[in-house]
């Protein structure tokens, strides 16, 4: 899960994220979106979101995030 106890987070910057195993859940304001292996998702920072794994083992991608001040920053696992 991103952010605390799985609740919405946002920050500055821009995502960047590219799935490569297991299934996950990415909530971006209103919107909610399944990714599978391959598929990739880009958004605002700004925009309140939230990364969960709800399958059944652990779900991998690549992330990245630009124009984000380094201070604060924290990385989390989505297992």
């Amino acid at each position: 899960m991103s952010g605390p106890g799985g609740e919405l987070t946002q920050h500055q910057g821009r995502e960047y994220h590219v799935v490569v195993s297991g299934t996950l859940t990415f909530q971006v304001g209103f919107e909610t979106y399944e990714l599978e292996p391959g598929d990739s998702i880009v958004f605002d920072s700004t925009e309140p979101h939230m990364i969960v794994n709800r399958g059944e083992g652990p779900a991998y991608m690549y992330s990245w995030i630009s124009g984000r001040r380094r201070e604060g920053l924290h990385g989390h696992s989505i297992g």
